[in-house]
């Protein structure tokens, strides 16, 4: 199979490229890049050896050439590359978002439709061995579901293409709705730009509350600005936290997701003398043989591709769904009021 990774900037020519280059040799296919820049083709290319034939400046050029397409761009590119590789009956890996509107979303779900082909989201965190572990935790040890809170820190320099939920919280609001099935019923947002960036959207911290219609409640904080104790895995040498936590009647979850850990407390909360308190029952770590998600995810897509299956993070529910949730977040940010889904 030929593959073109589109897009070499930061994440694209960084982890994303090693990713690609280890799956490409290990499957055997062709990895071809393509970037606008010049420069930055060369140079990226240079350092780790991409032939001089398979280095394309231009993305309509490249979607003739390959049969996959990864695109690593600026979100409000990434409507355009992917309309265009369907188009041309190429299958498409699309970063997160997968577009910048609902509109688009739903526009690019029906090319899919037409044209048969594989389309994934990169929303890595539904490929993690933590996430596969926690969903059985929750299946079989938590009871009743009542509450699942993200906290999705970023120490780095804000995006130009969008703001914090972009960033970062948009990964912890495509999680919650993998890891909980029930129909999110309205969302309600504060957020705050407070480094006066000119780009919309411009949100350096937010929180977004889900509100589920069997009464779950999701929250998900997102910010460019805390201070991170872990370390991102995409981005060499800059901190960052990614926390996730579930209650339930029978137990807690929470899991490190840059520590690569999982804890559960099992037990129950009991009414004694007038008061509250929480029975414990056993509190442990369990053990997760991880890898590196990035890799999984690209080995998954080629999987879907060669087996013409629908992805897990895929154009319906972790492009549509979560853009649909992003909107009404922006506007519940701007009025002040919960927004109906």
């Amino acid at each position: 199979m030929k593959i073109g990774l589109i897009g070499l900037g930061g994440f694209g020519g960084n982890a994303k490229l090693k990713a690609w280059k280890k799956v490409c040799e290990e499957e055997k296919h062709d990895l071809y890049v393509c970037e606008a820049n010049a420069s930055r083709l060369n140079d990226v290319s240079d350092a780790h050896n991409i032939p001089f034939e398979r280095r394309v400046l231009e993305y309509s050029e490249l979607v003739r050439l390959v049969d996959a397409v990864d695109i690593t761009t600026p979100a409000e590119t990434h409507f355009e590359i992917a309309d265009t590789a369907l188009e041309n009956n190429v299958h498409v890996f699309v970063e997160k978002p997968m577009t910048n509107s609902v509109m688009s979303a739903v526009l690019l779900s029906g090319r899919v439709e037409e044209t048969g082909k594989v389309l994934q989201v990169g929303m890595h965190f539904r490929y993690n061995k933590l996430t596969d572990k926690l969903k059985e935790v929750m299946d079989n040890d938590l009871g009743e579901l009542w509450q699942i809170e993200g906290r999705h820190i970023a120490g780095k320099r804000p995006r130009l293409d969008g703001g914090a939920i972009l960033s970062c919280g948009i990964h912890f609001i495509d999680l919650i709705l993998y890891l909980h099935e029930s129909k999110v019923s309205s969302v309600l947002s504060v957020s705050r730009n407070v480094l006066n960036r000119p780009q919309k959207p411009d949100e350096d911290i937010s929180y977004v509350h889900l509100n589920f219609e069997d009464n779950v409640l999701a929250t998900v904080k997102s910010s460019v600005i805390d201070y991170a104790t872990g370390l991102d895995a995409a981005v060499p040498g800059i901190n960052a936290n990614w926390d996730f936590m579930v209650s339930g009647s029978k137990g807690r979850a929470f899991v490190d997701y840059a520590a690569q850990k999982l804890f559960v407390d099992t037990g129950y909360h009991k009414k004694e003398n007038d008061a509250w308190k929480w029975v414990p029952v056993e509190r442990k770590e369990i053990q997760v043989q991880t890898e590196n998600v990035y890799e999984t995810e690209l080995r998954e897509f080629i999987k879907h591709i060669q087996n013409n299956e629908l992805p897990r993070a895929n154009v319906y529910s972790s492009g549509i769904l979560v853009q649909e949730i992003i909107e009404a977040a922006y506007k519940s940010a701007r009025n002040g009021q919960e927004v109906k889904i």
